[in-house]
């Protein structure tokens, strides 16, 4: 049997364009498996944070995704606060100093 915390490394690849940037406590960090939900919970949270507004044609527009920060400049539409950031990593590739949101999901459904 593999540990869990193995399963969520830091993922390595090609080298990044731009830096990560400095989180901030008052980030959230939205984290799950894929196929558990981070994409509808990406829209409640934003929802919440925006007063309902859903003007935005994809979530990733208002919702960095973290593993493409590096290569896109996603951030750049984060004027509400808190900003959001989703991830399918845990623990060990992700900060330490922010807020986490951990989606949990059946693993026989």
């Amino acid at each position: 049997a593999v540990a869990f915390s193995k399963l969520f490394l830091p993922m390595k690849g090609p080298k990044a364009v731009h830096p990560l940037p400095l989180t901030r406590p008052s980030d959230v960090f939205l984290v799950g498996v894929p196929g558990s939900g981070t994409t509808w919970l990406s829209h409640i949270m934003h929802g919440l944070r925006s007063d309902g507004s859903m003007s935005f044609e994809d979530i990733l527009q208002v919702v960095a995704w973290w593993e493409t920060l590096g290569f896109a400049n996603t951030l750049a539409a984060q004027s509400l606060s808190p900003r959001l950031f989703f991830s399918h990593r845990f623990f060990g590739g992700l900060p330490s100093n922010v807020r986490y949101v951990v989606l949990m999901r059946e693993p026989l459904q």
